[in-house]
């Protein structure tokens, strides 16, 4: 078309965000990180702050003869656990059938609905109902449940104005006399790590920090956020103000970063649940916001 860009253009794709960023972390030893950018990884209108991220593995101690000798449930630190499933000592498949669990032999299962691990209300975990089904004989089950679940020190009553801290339990493993805990945490982006740690420490059980992001707070009047609005609004011709959200993305890499879509507001979102897809037509408007983005942030 003829425009020549005035600064340089880079497309950065990393394949470890979901597990680490250890993809970032090797490009930020080999060669050096753009100081601002966009991740299309998220939503419309503009992504201005992201939530801080802290995934903690717990460690609830199981006294005495646990009343199973086998439980697990969950795949990934930041998905709602759709599936969990135990192999009781002494099964019983009418008190599983009235705890809402499936019996499959000497196994129980329970079934529930994936989401991403920073809107667990749009998903339905599968721990909860296992941990109810053992509660009255393992004291270490209703432990869990009061502190990740029902949430009994308040960590959901941290927020400030990108939103409350949500906390996700998404993996369960019953492993040396323990049962070890995956939770997903995302804290408002003007809080600290500490501030949410020191109430963990509450729980009164050991834990560890298996990964952690600091939250991404970018000035809603910056030259980046104002121009990437106009290109919103005059490609859709939807009048919009930045927003929050507690997802993360490789935007958080950069000085000056943001999400910028994909997904629009009113969208149901299918992120990380079964049949993930986008629509060609969407894919068609991507391009010419996209194309409008790049041009006027290098112009």
């Amino acid at each position: 078309e003829g425009f020549v860009p005035h600064k340089k253009i880079k497309l950065i794709v990393g394949c470890n965000e979901e597990n680490g960023w250890a993809c970032i972390e090797h490009y930020a030893q080999v060669t050096t990180l753009p100081e601002t950018g966009i991740s299309p990884d998220a939503e419309f209108p503009v992504i201005y702050a992201e939530k801080g991220i802290l995934q903690l593995r717990l460690h609830f101690p199981v006294d005495g003869e646990a009343p199973f000798v086998q439980l697990d449930g969950g795949k990934q630190g930041n998905m709602v656990c759709a599936h969990c499933e135990a192999t009781p000592r002494e099964p019983d498949p009418d008190r599983a059938e009235k705890a809402g669990l499936k019996t499959y032999g000497r196994r129980i299962v329970s079934f529930g609905k994936s989401a991403h691990g920073s809107t667990p209300e749009l998903g339905e975990n599968a721990i909860l109902p296992m941990l109810r089904y053992f509660a009255d004989e393992c004291p270490a089950a209703k432990r869990v449940i009061e502190c990740v679940f029902d949430d009994v020190y308040g960590l959901g009553k941290l927020e400030d104005e990108t939103g409350k801290l949500t906390m996700s339990p998404n993996i369960i493993r019953y492993r040396s006399d323990q049962l070890q805990v995956i939770v997903d945490i995302r804290y408002p982006a003007t809080l600290s790590a500490e501030r949410v740690l020191s109430i963990v420490k509450k729980f009164g059980v050991p834990y560890e920090t298996i990964h952690a992001q600091k939250p991404l707070l970018t000035d809603k009047d910056s030259e980046l956020v104002q121009t990437l609005l106009s290109v919103y609004e005059s490609c859709t011709g939807q009048k919009a103000e930045p927003i929050a959200i507690g997802g993360g993305t490789y935007a958080r890499a950069l000085k000056h970063g943001v999400g910028f879509g994909p997904e629009m507001p009113g969208d149901v979102s299918c992120i990380h649940m079964a049949d993930e897809y986008i629509s060609l037509d969407r894919i068609r408007l991507l391009l010419d916001i996209y194309t409008e983005a790049i041009r006027r942030l290098t112009k």
